[in-house]
């Protein structure tokens, strides 16, 4: 049994929703439910080992099978047809998620289409709103961060016209993936999943905590890469927050 708020809810009804489409293994969710404002979620017990435990000491065959494993399992995720192209949701058009960020447990979206995304990934900041000629409170930033935000939002202005929009696990770590026998046996945590611009899946995989340092050189392997738009999300992450502007606001 799994329990927590409502992200939970959308990781099992995006278990669901996989289970149902394609063949990649899932843990079988059998029921949720909802007692004193906490959300329960009954599911299969996976035994957990890890890919990434003892990685390194994995022979090279085997690694190499299991990244192909895991090629093939997000390349069917890429590609489960969209209910309702261009939108960018949850299963179902329902709200999405993501940790920290992007207003945590209350969820964002849907958006009609990726120029609406963007502008929420960078709180609606745009070069012709005046915020560039602004002074005050803006003043704190350096040029160098004034330049960098105009970069981000002439890359994403023009890269946003090419991106297909597909179903996303969102948080491709080596933690969600489970292994048994050289086999991947579970693909879990689809809390953070949706329909999202097709390099959304890279940039998040790319930028993930310490622990899940050594899975940087093993993503590009099982993923399309984007680099242009991974140079934007480090760049976006730099100056952004879960609130807000950095240098506008206290960080906690």
């Amino acid at each position: 049994m799994n329990h927590g708020r409502a992200p939970k809810l959308a990781g099992a009804a995006a278990l669901r929703f996989v289970a149902r489409n394609i063949t990649i293994p899932v843990p079988k969710v059998h029921c949720t439910f909802e007692h004193k404002h906490v959300k329960y979620i009954v599911m299969d017990r996976i035994d957990r080992e890890k890919i990434g435990m003892d990685w390194s000491e994995r022979p090279e065959a085997e690694r190499a099978s299991l990244l192909r494993q895991l090629k093939g399992y997000y390349d069917q995720l890429r590609n489960i047809a969209h209910p309702r192209p261009g939108i960018i949701a949850a299963v179902a058009m329902q709200k999405l998620y993501k940790t920290r960020s992007y207003k945590g447990r209350e969820g964002f979206g849907q958006f009609a289409k990726e120029a609406e995304f963007n502008q929420f990934l960078r709180f609606g900041i745009q070069k012709e709103d005046g915020f560039f000629e602004a002074t005050g409170d803006n003043s704190c930033l350096t040029d160098e961060e004034w330049s960098e935000l105009r970069k981000i939002i002439d890359m994403q202005d023009h890269l946003q016209k090419s991106h297909r929009i597909c179903f996303t696990h969102g948080d491709a770590s080596s933690s969600n993936i489970i292994v048994k026998n050289g086999k991947i046996v579970a693909m879990i945590d689809f809390e953070l999943s949706g329909y999202y611009p097709e390099y959304w899946e890279y940039t998040c995989a790319m930028n993930v905590n310490s622990q899940d340092g050594f899975w940087k050189a093993e993503v590009g392997k099982f993923l399309d890469t984007y680099p242009r738009e991974l140079e934007i999300e480090e760049t976006r992450r730099k100056h952004f927050g879960p609130r807000g502007l950095r240098g506008r606001y206290d960080w906690a």
